[in-house]
């Protein structure tokens, strides 16, 4: 008999012989080695490394989770473009070296003109349309009394009413200008108005809506 033919009864002997020592080592008494041991070290060390692996996901997905969540409570009702304006209104602050009141959607490249307020002057900031970069800066002459009286009774700033107009309405249309109105009988508001002609107006003490228009 070839040497070929006699390969798969050995083969099917020693696996046979492999399963008997098993069976045996497995119904031996204490000092019987466990052969299972090790497999369940390596399987100790799999559910270890798995777990350890989970983590990392979860805190991710937390993460993920709570970051979306405060985006999208930051964003209700928010156009994107309302970003770059509250970064344009902080930069011409920071430029001018005052405090800004009014605000407008400037040329057809998007730009912003802040007007601030530095002493008894007021400041016209030109910011680019992402908020980033001051393209220009002019005195415009002495401030006007309405702005002066609306900016001594503000408890709030522009930007924040920017904000809190913006949050307080349905819709996604973007800010096109805010400023004071006055309201007459020495009181003022916030007016900040949409594209899509919708008028929020606070109070300028404290921020709260006083009315929305709708031109």
């Amino acid at each position: 008999m070839s040497r070929r033919r006699l390969a798969v009864p050995v083969a099917r002997a020693a696996a046979a012989l492999a399963v008997t020592g098993l069976v045996v080592a497995g119904c031996g008494g204490d000092d019987a080695p466990t052969v299972p041991s090790p497999p369940d070290e390596g399987t100790a060390s799999t559910t270890d490394a798995t777990d350890g692996g989970a983590a990392p996901t979860d805190e991710g997905t937390a993460t993920g989770g709570s970051t979306g969540g405060e985006g999208t409570g930051e964003v209700t009702g928010t156009a994107p473009a309302d970003e770059a304006l509250l970064a344009a209104i902080g930069l011409a602050e920071q430029d001018a070296g005052g405090t800004a009141f009014e605000v407008d959607d400037g040329d057809d490249d998007g730009s912003w003109e802040v007007h601030v307020a530095v002493g008894a002057e007021e400041v016209e900031v030109e910011v680019s349309a992402d908020g980033s970069a001051v393209l220009s800066r002019q005195r415009e002459g002495d401030l006007d009394d309405d702005d002066a009286a609306a900016l001594d009774l503000a408890g709030v700033g522009l930007a924040e009413a920017v904000g809190l107009a913006a949050a307080g309405r349905e819709g996604t249309a973007d800010v096109d200008d805010a400023g004071f109105a006055d309201e007459g009988g020495g009181t003022y508001a916030w007016e900040v108005t949409f594209t899509d002609d919708v008028e929020v107006y606070l109070d300028v003490t404290d921020g709260s809506v006083l009315r929305v228009e709708d031109d």
